[in-house]
């Protein structure tokens, strides 16, 4: 005797929940999917978005820089029209000094870390000056530096 397997309505109703299940899955995943994809966007949009950012990084350093450079250089002639210096001046003019090239480290520490591409504009724009700053307040570059990114950005870019 043969076994025959008779299709029960339990069976029809299982096979189309089963079908049913498998039809919102594959939507849900569609959906997900295009959610994702909009939520992410294109691989240009990123790009253009992080090179936004990378310039707001910048324009802000630079800005800092130039601050900091203005009250160094407008102190430093102040100084030089009153024909020498007291104490508080020179402590003032250390800590002028210090936030000035603490700004440039900071230029040299987000090149180093690569919050800023292309290193190769970066060096066109600034090497004179980390030059520049390396040799004018070369007491302040020794080995206990506190600016070791700006002597880091300095050697490679310099092959010291």
């Amino acid at each position: 005797m043969e076994f025959i397997p008779t299709i029960t309505t339990d069976t029809i109703i299982l096979a189309i929940t089963a079908l049913s299940a498998l039809a919102m899955i594959y939507f849900a995943y569609k959906n997900i999917k295009e959610q994702v994809q909009s939520a992410i966007g294109t691989k240009e949009d990123v790009f253009k978005a992080r090179r936004v950012e990378q310039l707001k990084i910048a324009v802000e350093i630079e800005k800092h820089i130039s601050e900091t450079f203005l009250m160094l250089a407008e102190f430093s002639v102040k100084i030089a029209n009153n024909n020498g210096k007291n104490e508080n001046e020179n402590f003032y003019l250390d800590a002028l000094t210090e936030r000035y090239l603490y700004a440039i480290d900071m230029l040299c520490y987000s090149i180093n870390k690569g919050y800023l591409d292309n290193e190769n504009d970066w060096k066109n724009k600034y090497n004179n000056m980390v030059c520049v700053n390396i040799k004018t307040y070369e007491e302040y570059y020794g080995e206990a530096s506190q600016y070791k990114n700006t002597k880091e950005v300095y050697r490679r870019w310099n092959e010291v």
